[in-house]
């Protein structure tokens, strides 16, 4: 978003700009408002950043540890996900890397199971691998945009919020379909719950939003569905979080 683009964009849009620049700075609300300063941003619009904003993307060396632990068990009891690749080569390359730790904790709290079910030369990729989409994140919209429209037009829906501000939030990004799709074949998934999964543009302007689901009559399913329908709180997003070889 350029200077001029930020002088004439609604509150709504300097939110959303605020959350992309303190997701990708980590020291989060301090380095969004200094990203922005001199380009006309009200510093009053930094109350709508979410409390995890304000914390710095680290975890303590005991979380820490714990979190590799959890990990490293995860990661034994499914070879099958991750065939050749060896955990202490993951583990040097999560170490070095804490932001990453502090993305995946996050993951981890909310019941996704992360784990590594995808690889290359370049790195790795860690994703929810819980059977049904993550039980700390039921019941959200997809996006603020979303969220706003039911505010407006539902107020009896009841609904955790929006998936796309937490995925930004925890600095990771929406397991894609490929990647669903993917995961899949590694075993069954969501067969009673429904996960947002990432939603190309055109898709999202047309006022739908992809999720991913399995049934037992037609297997693997990515459809487009009403972003503003948390499901009756059968639904909730999946994630992942590309890292880096060491």
């Amino acid at each position: 978003m350029s200077k001029t683009d930020i002088r004439n964009a609604s509150d709504a849009d300097l939110i959303s700009e605020l959350r992309r620049r303190a997701s990708e700075s980590c020291d989060l609300k301090q380095k969004a408002l200094e990203a922005l300063a001199g380009e006309q941003v009200r510093p009053d619009l930094m109350h709508n950043l979410a409390p995890e904003a304000t914390q710095k993307c680290e975890l303590t060396s005991e979380q820490a540890e714990a979190l590799l632990s959890a990990l490293k068990a995860r990661f034994e009891a499914h070879p099958e996900r991750h065939e050749g690749i060896e955990w202490d080569r993951v583990k040097a390359s999560l170490e070095a890397d804490p932001v990453k730790l502090w993305s995946l904790q996050k993951l981890e709290e909310t019941g996704g199971e992360p784990d590594v079910f995808m690889a290359d030369k370049e790195g790795f990729v860690i994703g929810d691998c819980s059977a049904e989409s993550p039980e700390g994140r039921r019941n959200v919209v997809f996006d603020r945009e979303a969220e706003e429209f039911l505010e407006k037009n539902y107020l009896d829906v009841p609904f955790s919020g929006n998936a796309a501000d937490l995925v930004a939030e925890w600095a990771v990004e929406f397991m894609d379909e490929k990647q669903y799709r993917y995961l899949q074949t590694l075993g069954v998934f969501d067969q009673k719950t429904n996960s947002w999964l990432r939603t190309p543009a055109d898709i999202r302007k047309s006022d739908h939003a992809l999720h991913g689901y399995y049934t037992d009559n037609a297997g693997v399913q990515v459809r487009q569905f009403y972003p503003y329908d948390p499901h009756n709180g059968r639904v909730a997003f999946r994630c992942v979080l590309r890292v880096n070889w060491a």
